[in-house]
Formats: structure tokens, sequence, C-alpha cells
């Protein structure tokens, strides 16, 4: 059982829409391996808690041990508590509830025990759907193949090392369990910064560079075509700010990912404030690949898959919101733009819309609305609940932003 780590690395990062692949790949799975659900930057895999509760627990390889959802397990007995401070992907350090019994998390495939699980809010973050967080001590001793475009996870042999097809990466393991992979970040003018960044699949964002590399590879003042952002609840630790901007390219095991969306770090407290690496990668790059991670060999493997090579498009209407209607709520806005569209016309972060046009948000699909929000020039009429009453607000969104649209080009390897 590996320590419990002070950092709790989940990195929500929220996003004006979802990403679900269909269940029905649970038929086509290959020997041993079991399936997860892509859903909202997130994969959540089926977990049973100590042989009685059966849940949808996000995977995290930003995290190390269990964590259970302290809504979903609010009527559950814990015969011992204590509480202890954790850092975050928000600005804040956090005291959270910590159970002290041994508790199991169990598929059938893979299992994790543990002796000290916080407890944390993640129906508050996430919505109804998690039951929990998972980490790697469940798979520290076995390969661990995370297929995203097949949507299945397995255990595998270590005869099956090295795999045909992959690239392989050296990976570190940080004294709190975190797993830390080599990346290149090159800027539009060419240069090109080398760092060591957490492998983190309970982020939902591509790729954040934290405070004290900011400073060391003077980003700040080599970045000038950039938005700054704020976030009400950026994950554990709750508020972020930071600057995001187009970068040319993230080069990780030799293969390339062009014309990426990238954010540096504002923050003066949490993870992002760390000097031991150099940032987090999240599931924004990482779905472009399957992936095998070996953490007792210390190696990562990659190959490209299914969405290797996609665009990446900075939004227009200026705001994030997450969908919040499993909880009876709306669209729940999360993140703004400073001086960005939304923030000029009066939107606030907390404010829940329920209309967008006069048509309620349950009238139509995610993928309708975030169509519609996201196309430049267009002005539309958002409704939105705020301190117990209903408020239009009118927004017109901008046109391109400082940040040039993406030119469609061709993705490959660079050896």
């Amino acid at each position: 059982m590996g320590k419990l780590p002070f950092i709790l690395s989940l990195a929500l990062t929220v996003s004006a829409g979802v990403t679900a692949r269909p269940d029905s790949v649970a038929a086509r799975l290959p020997e041993g391996a079991f399936p997860f659900e892509y859903f909202d930057r997130h994969l959540y895999i089926d977990m049973v808690f100590n042989d009685t509760v059966p849940g949808k627990w996000v995977f995290d390889s930003g995290a190390v041990n269990l964590y259970p959802d302290s809504t979903e397990f609010a009527g559950y007995t814990f015969e011992r508590r204590t509480y202890r401070r954790f850092r975050g992907a928000g600005q804040n350090i956090v005291t959270l509830p910590v159970v002290l019994d041994t508790v199991t998390a169990d598929n059938g495939f893979v299992k994790l025990t543990s002796t000290l699980s916080p407890l944390l809010d993640l129906k508050k973050i996430l919505g109804q759907k998690p039951a929990g967080i998972v980490g790697t001590e469940m798979i520290r001793d076995h390969p661990f193949e995370i297929n995203y475009s097949g949507s299945y996870m397995r255990l595998l042999p270590r005869s099956a090392l090295p795999p045909e097809g992959y690239a392989g990466i050296p990976i570190e393991i940080h004294p709190t369990g975190l797993i830390l992979i080599p990346l290149k970040l090159r800027l539009q003018n060419s240069e090109l910064f080398e760092g060591r960044f957490v492998y983190d699949t309970g982020s939902g964002g591509m790729l954040s560079v934290n405070t004290p590399t900011v400073a060391a590879w003077g980003l700040d003042r080599k970045i000038t075509e950039k938005i700054e952002q704020y976030t009400g609840e950026a994950g554990i630790g709750g508020e972020s700010r930071q600057f995001l901007f187009r970068a040319s390219a993230i080069i990780i095991g030799g293969y390339e990912v062009r014309m990426p969306l990238v954010d540096y770090s504002l923050n003066t407290d949490g993870v992002s404030v760390m000097d031991e690496f150099d940032g987090i990668a999240g599931n924004l790059v990482l779905e472009q690949f399957d992936h095998i991670l070996d953490i007792a060999g210390k190696r990562l493997y990659i190959r490209p898959g299914g969405t290797f090579g996609k665009e990446f498009r900075e939004r227009v209407a200026g705001f994030h919101y997450i969908d919040r209607r499993d909880l009876g709520l709306g669209f729940v806005v999360m993140s703004m733009d400073v001086r960005g569209a939304a923030e000029r016309a009066g939107l606030l972060i907390g404010d829940v819309i329920t209309h967008i046009n006069g048509v309620h948000i349950d009238e139509g699909t995610i993928g309708y609305f975030d169509g519609l929000l996201q196309k430049p020039y267009i002005e539309y009429v958002l409704t939105v609940f705020r301190d117990g009453e209903l408020l239009n607000i009118r927004i017109r969104n901008s046109g391109l932003s400082l940040i040039a649209d993406p030119v469609r080009s061709r993705h490959g390897i660079i050896r």
C-alpha cells in the first residue's frame, strides 16, 4: 500500500461539452479487458465498494488511493475518521475528512484496498455520476492498458512488454506516488522547452504549466497572444486563474500534437505552485493515444489512437459551463474569460442557465446548444437563475479570439 499523498491532483478542468462513447464496445472486448465510459473527459469504471455498493468510479492516474464521494456515502457507517490538509488543482489548500477503516473497490479485474481514504465532494464538481476516485495503487505491480480507441482497460502480463507498435517513454515516480512523464513544448516562435509533467487521467484539460515553471521559462513575457481565465471550481482546492494560449506543438514519445491550446497558472497555492514538476498533462492530450502504463518498470508505452491529429479550437462565447441537469439544476457557469463576451454581458460564475433563446435546456441536446454558443458573431439570450430570480442576459460572441484558429496540417511522427 502506497502512502497517502499530501497532493490530490485531481484537475477537473470544466468544458462546454460532453464526450461519451457507447457501451456497445463491451461485446468486442479482448480477453481480460473491462470497459470504461469516457464521459465529460473523464474515465469511469464500474466498481463495487466493500463488496456491497456498486457505482461508477473515476480512474485518476493523478491519485494513488481510494477516494469515496462524501454524498454517495453520506449514510455509510465508517468507524474511524480523522482530518488532513491537502493540495489540489485549485488555488486553496483544503481540509478533508479521511476514513481510516480498511475499505475496498473491486470489479473482478482490478482491486484497490485502502486504509487512508479522503472523502471528496465530487458531485459538486462532476455531477451525480461518480461514486468516487480510484488511483494507481491497484495497478502498481502489473502493466496496465488504457485503450482510448476501444474504451477498455486491462492488466497485462509482463511478457507482453515491450508491446509492438508502441513508443516507450521513461517515467518517474514522485514521492507522493504521482507519475511524471517527459514532454516538450514548442512555442509559436519555435522555442522549445522540456519538462516533467504529471500523467493525469483525472484532468479534463490538456497541458497546464505550473507557476514556478512559467517564471523559469519566461512564458509570461514570451506569450503575448493569450486569454486570461478564472474558474470557480477547478477541482480539489476550488478557484483557479490561468492564461490560455496556443502553442506550436506538444511532443510526447516522439509524436507531435500540433497547435494545442495550453494554459499556464497564475495560482499562488495548490499543486500548480510546486516546483518538483512542471505541470499536468490531462485527457485532451492523453486521449489521442492508446497507453500501456508499467509503473513497476517505470515505462509508459503509447501509440496514436482514434483522435490523434484532432484540432483544438478556442471557444468564442467566453465562458465554460458544466451540465448539472442530473442534479435538477441546469448548465452551471464554471469559468470565464477576463473581458470576454460573456463577462462583458454580465454573466457570472455560478449562474445556472435554464433557457437559451427561450428554449429550455431539457428540450435540446447538449451538442445542439454547444454548437449554437460557439458560433462567432451571433447574438443570443441566456436565461439564468441567480439569487432566487430569473434574469435574461444578451451576449454577442466575438469573432476570432486573440488566439488564431489552427491551420489543418499533417500530423505525424518526428524522429
